[in-house]
């Protein structure tokens, strides 16, 4: 196999790298907080759904006229001329009650002097510690000044997405990591984040594996959170729960071939860990592919958000993992059970939709050069999805090429 030279570095699909620009991961860590929130406030959602309905007012309708814009009686022009606390004349049908603003508050970290006298253009309160600049600035202190005992004790305390992101910031820190912890904790490390990983060859190095397999993740910020609580609005029904602990004891119990799945955690059944297996005679097969299970407060009446943890190269699933399959975005329906649902993803491997991609290069690949496509989407199978069976060091070894130049 020849050695191609790897992808180029990542831009965010929403900012396009205006808030974090290098990384790696498909959605930075802003716009992750922003568009994949974990909370499930579909009961405010109903409401909300309820209300539009009775108004039939969107708020969102576009103006056709130019007065639209403005009060009646009031001008484009007199409008701008008016100060901002000014009181425009406007007709009695616009007045609003006016609402007080909130009265500045000092700062919790001022301190007032001694004497309680204020400087002239002060508030009587001021900064602790000198104004004037340090003749001797104190010497900043980083990662790379402390002692190597410190940082065990640190690392100690650390879970492992933590560990990770501290390999990576610094250069000794890494060294050390790489040095100082051992095997047994590395795969202590593999069995939290990937509870169904069974590996089907004897494993020479746990921390090659650990790194391999979080280069093989989708988005980190969604593999930190699987094991976070989830907060419902208010607690869940009845109906909810029998039926969630229902289907994963049936699942568990007696899985469809290539589907394997268990509950993260079990006192609100929020999360659960999927694991895919590539279907026969598609470029997927022999990959194991992990997929996250966020189960809403509101089950069955909505959907449950199932994503992928794993990288793929699909056109129906995007770089962030999301998967575009009408089931489980437009047409739910309360008869599909777990199993339904998986099964129904396993067998998008096989037949992709490419009319409506969630990447659209990679659609365009796939109807231009099918071969192609599935020469690349082999490579992406060895390289994330295949740690069960192929060693570390052949996975460390297998290089991709930029698809976008095929």
């Amino acid at each position: 196999m020849k050695q191609i030279i790897a992808q180029s570095q990542v831009k965010c699909n929403f900012c396009n790298g205006f808030y974090d620009f290098g990384s790696d991961q498909p959605v930075c860590s802003i716009c992750h907080a922003f568009v994949y929130d974990f909370s499930t406030d579909s009961l405010d959602e109903s409401c909300s759904a309820k209300e539009k309905e009775a108004s039939n007012d969107s708020g969102n309708e576009e103006p056709e006229r130019v007065s639209d814009f403005f009060p009646l009686g009031v001008s484009q022009e007199n409008l701008f001329r008016y100060p901002p606390n000014a009181a425009v004349p406007t007709s009695s049908a616009f007045h609003a009650p006016a609402h007080p603003r909130p009265s500045h508050r000092a700062c919790p970290y001022r301190q007032q002097n001694s004497h309680g006298s204020s400087d002239s253009g002060s508030h009587g309160y001021r900064l602790s510690g000198s104004d004037q600049p340090l003749s001797n600035p104190s010497t900043s202190y980083s990662l790379d000044n402390l002692p190597v005992e410190v940082l065990l004790r640190i690392i100690d305390y650390l879970d492992d997405v933590s560990v990770w992101t501290l390999r990576v910031a610094s250069q000794r820190c890494c060294s050390i990591i790489d040095s100082e912890i051992p095997e047994q904790r590395w795969a202590e490390f593999v069995a939290h984040r990937w509870p169904i990983f069974v590996p089907r060859h004897r494993v020479s190095s746990w921390r090659l594996l650990y790194l391999n397999m979080m280069e093989s993740v989708t988005c980190r910020l969604c593999l930190s959170r699987l094991h976070s609580p989830v907060l419902f609005p208010v607690e869940g029904p009845d109906r909810r729960f029998r039926r969630i602990v229902s289907e994963i004891k049936s699942l568990c119990a007696d899985p469809p071939y290539g589907i394997k799945a268990m509950a993260l955690d079990t006192a609100t059944y929020a999360h659960c860990l999927a694991g895919i297996a590539g279907p026969p005679g598609s470029p997927y097969e022999g990959g194991l592919f992990y997929v996250h299970i966020l189960i809403p407060d509101s089950h069955p009446m909505r959907p449950p958000v199932i994503r992928f943890l794993t990288r793929i190269l699909h056109p129906n699933i995007s770089f962030h993992g999301d998967i575009g399959l009408d089931c489980i975005r437009h047409n739910w329906s309360l008869a599909l059970t777990l199993d339904k649902l998986l099964l129904s993803v396993q067998s998008l491997l096989t037949d992709p939709y490419t009319k409506v991609c969630m990447e659209p290069a990679i659609g365009a690949l796939y109807n231009r050069d099918r071969d192609k496509f599935e020469e690349l989407a082999k490579l992406w199978t060895w390289k994330f999805a295949c740690h069960d069976y192929l060693s570390t060091s052949f996975v460390s070894q297998v290089s991709l090429p930029d698809f976008t130049t095929w």
